[in-house]
This record gives C-alpha cells, sequence and structure tokens, in this order.
C-alpha cells in the first residue's frame, strides 16, 4: 500500500534535514577532534564524530518534521517548490528559534543554568540552520529531480544515447530561458 503523497513529501524533507545536518555535526566534530589533537587533547576523533552525526541527524529529522508541519499549517498545503523562498526561509528560522527554545527549556529544567550568552548562541545557531536548511530545501524542491524512463520506453525511443541527448536539450533550454 502506497503511503500518500503528503507524507512521503514530509518523510522527505525530514530525512533530507537530519542528513544534512548530521553530515554538519560529523565534520565540525571531526574538526574539533583534530583541534584539539593538535594542542594535546584527545577528544575520540571519528568515533566522536560518528555519535555527533547521529546525534545531529535525529536532531535535524525532528526539525524537518517541526519545518513541514508548520508550513502545512501556515501555507495551508501548498507545494514547496511554488512558495515564496523569503516565507520559506522565514519559517526555516522560526523552526530553529522553536527548536531551540525547546532545548533551552529542557536544559534549564534537568541542568545547571546556562549563561545568557550560551543561550542567545544556540538561538542563533538553530536559527541560522533552520533558514539555510529551509533555503536548500525550496532549491531542491524547485529543481526536481530527473525522471527517469523506463526500460521498455527507452529501448522503443532510441536507447539511451538518445535519452542522454534530449535531457542535455532541455537542460540547455532551461539555462538559457533563465
Amino acid at each position: 500500500m502506497p503511503l500518500p503523497r503528503s507524507l512521503r513529501a514530509v518523510g522527505a524533507i525530514a530525512l533530507t534535514w537530519g542528513v544534512g545536518w548530521g553530515m554538519l555535526t560529523s565534520v565540525i566534530a571531526l574538526y574539533a577532534s583534530w583541534y584539539a589533537g593538535q594542542h594535546g587533547y584527545s577528544t575520540g576523533g571519528v568515533r566522536n564524530a560518528l555519535s555527533e552525526g547521529v546525534v545531529g541527524f535525529i536532531v535535524g529529522t525532528l526539525a524537518g518534521l517541526i519545518f513541514t508541519s508548520i508550513v502545512q499549517r501556515a501555507e495551508r498545503g501548498g507545494e514547496v517548490g511554488k512558495l515564496s523562498s523569503l516565507r520559506m526561509i522565514l519559517w526555516g528560522a522560526a523552526t530553529g528559534l522553536c527548536l531551540a527554545a525547546a532545548m533551552t527549556g529542557i536544559w534549564l529544567l534537568v541542568a545547571t543554568p546556562i549563561e545568557f550568552s550560551n543561550i542567545l548562541g544556540a538561538f542563533k545557531l538553530f536559527g541560522g540552520l533552520g533558514a539555510i536548511s529551509a533555503a536548500l530545501t525550496i532549491a531542491i524542491a524547485r529543481h526536481g529531480s530527473p525522471q527517469l524512463p523506463e526500460p521498455a520506453q527507452l529501448a522503443a525511443d532510441g536507447g539511451l544515447d538518445a535519452f542522454v541527448a534530449e535531457a542535455a536539450t532541455v537542460r540547455d533550454r532551461d539555462i538559457t530561458s533563465r
């Protein structure tokens, strides 16, 4: 039984955000480990980067789910690729700010107090990540993915060479029309 189109879109956006945030946190953790190693400290290297990447993936997926639910309610179910870029970026920033507020609230409930500058830094970081993720989401939605033909149709239309030539013609036409 196939999933409804809107549910597939929510899942795709959430997973895209999760993968992006996971890769970013892994790279940051790897750099931090390398930098600490240069100064005589060791933070676990690749193992730490992988665990940070998993946490980044989970938080990014959660942010993607929040983003899609906000956009679906606020934009009344419009297609992502057809919405205003500025509004999408603002919804992405709002998503990041909501996530930062939730994480700060949880931290304040279960741990020691945090300095205000750290709270402000979390809001800037998550707001920026949300805005960038939203901008990339709308860019991906507008660009779309190429639809590959079925093998039988491909053979009937002249094979792979004809398909590649047609795709290049379409691409060139799209580039010159911009």
